[in-house]
């Protein structure tokens, strides 16, 4: 598993992934070789595997907050708001609060027109980690990429412009 992450973290996602299927077939009780897969996935553009992956982790462990986090970011990617909105907040209940998962549940809560709340909850991730610009959560350190928050939003512009009186 920890190798796994490591080279999650180098952006090695193909020996990530095996390592993380390595230490599932080793023990396939590990919540964390799951959750591992499942990021990998989500971070490999396979959302709905991802979501799988992260929902195997919850059974084995209906408290583990990383799979919440990550099962809601692969939602929010398979344009589920709602899922990814409960999701996150599960992470967060459970004690994991982190900028870019807020910033996703803020993202999430512009595409379903829940602008106030949208507006709380990106104040709330940066009160955590005010340089967060992604909701993009990778092995290592986050980086501004293609899901930067604010190119994110320019995908609702139309949306959110009808909404303009809010």
């Amino acid at each position: 598993v920890h190798r796994g992450a490591a080279y999650g973290g180098l952006g090695s996602l193909k020996d990530a992934f095996n390592d993380f299927r390595l230490a599932a077939d080793l023990d396939p009780r590990s919540k964390e070789a799951w959750t591992g897969i499942c990021q990998t996935r989500r971070l490999r553009k396979e959302f709905s595997a991802a979501a799988k992956d992260c929902t195997r982790a919850l059974e084995i462990d209906p408290n583990f907050a990383p799979a919440y986090l990550q099962r809601g970011l692969a939602f929010l990617r398979m344009r589920e708001p709602g899922r990814a909105i409960s999701e996150i907040n599960n992470a967060s209940q459970l004690g994991l609060r982190r900028a870019e998962g807020l910033l996703g549940q803020s993202y999430a809560h512009a595409m379903v027109k829940q602008y106030k709340e949208a507006h709380k909850v990106y104040l709330a991730a940066m009160l955590l980690d005010s340089g967060a610009r992604s909701f993009q959560t990778n092995f290592g350190a986050p980086r501004g990429d293609m899901d930067d928050y604010f190119t994110a939003l320019a995908d609702l512009d139309a949306l959110i412009s009808a909404d303009g009186a809010d």
